[in-house]
C-alpha cells in the first residue's frame, strides 16, 4: 500500500511544480581533454553516452520477475571535429591509438610510457600516457558552464578515415570522428 501512497504523492508533487523555463541546447558545449589540447578547441559534436544497467531475470511459473543487475556498463564517446591544415589535431588522436596499439613493436609501445620494456608494471608518469581525463562541459542560456561532464581514464579506441576527394564541390572541410572508452564518467553541477 506505501507504493501506491509513494506514486499519489509524487503525482501530486508533479501538479504542483512550476515549469521549466530554460531547456538544454544542443550546441551548448565545450569539450576539453588535458592530452589532445588541439581537438578540444575544434569540437564540433559529441555525444553523451548510454548508461546501461543489467537486469537479473527470476523465473516464475507465471510472469519472469526482472531484478537490477550488478554492474553498470557505460557506451563509447564519440566527438566529432574540424581538422586543421596541418593535421595536428588529428595526429594528436592517431599518435596515442598507435602508441597505445604497439603497431610496430613492443619497444615502441614502452617507450611511448617510458617504461623500461612493455613487460614492466605501470608507474604513475607511463599511467599519464595511457590514459586522459576530459570535460564536456555544458553551458546555460548565456554561455556560461553549469553541468560538467567528467570522463575518467578516457584512451582513444578509433579515428575515421579521411577521404580525399577532387570531385567534391565547394569547399568543405575535413571533420574528425573519434571514439573513445573510459572507466566511468560523472555529472556534477559546477
Amino acid at each position: 500500500m506505501s507504493k501506491l501512497s509513494d506514486l499519489n504523492t509524487a503525482i501530486a508533487n508533479a501538479a504542483a511544480a512550476t515549469a521549466v523555463t530554460n531547456y538544454l541546447k544542443p550546441n551548448s558545449f565545450k569539450f576539453v581533454i588535458s592530452r589532445a589540447p588541439n581537438v578540444t578547441y575544434t569540437c564540433q559534436s559529441a555525444n553523451l553516452p548510454a548508461i546501461q544497467l543489467g537486469a537479473a531475470m527470476q523465473p516464475t511459473p507465471f510472469v519472469d520477475v526482472p531484478h537490477p543487475g550488478d554492474k553498470v556498463n557505460y557506451g563509447e564517446f564519440t566527438i566529432r571535429f574540424l581538422i586543421n591544415e596541418d593535421m595536428s589535431n588529428y595526429k594528436e588522436i592517431s599518435s596515442w591509438i598507435e602508441q597505445l596499439g604497439t603497431p610496430y613493436s613492443g619497444d615502441q609501445y614502452a617507450q611511448a610510457l617510458g617504461r623500461a620494456s612493455a613487460f614492466t608494471s605501470f608507474s604513475a608518469e607511463s599511467y599519464q600516457n595511457v590514459f586522459s581525463d576530459a570535460a564536456l562541459l555544458i553551458l546555460d542560456s548565456d554561455n556560461k558552464p553549469i553541468v560538467k561532464l567528467v570522463f575518467q581514464d578516457l584512451f582513444p579506441i578509433s579515428i575515421e578515415a579521411l577521404d580525399f576527394d577532387i570531385t567534391t564541390a565547394g569547399m568543405e572541410y575535413f571533420v574528425g570522428i573519434a571514439a573513445f572508452r573510459y572507466k566511468l564518467f560523472t555529472i556534477e553541477s559546477i
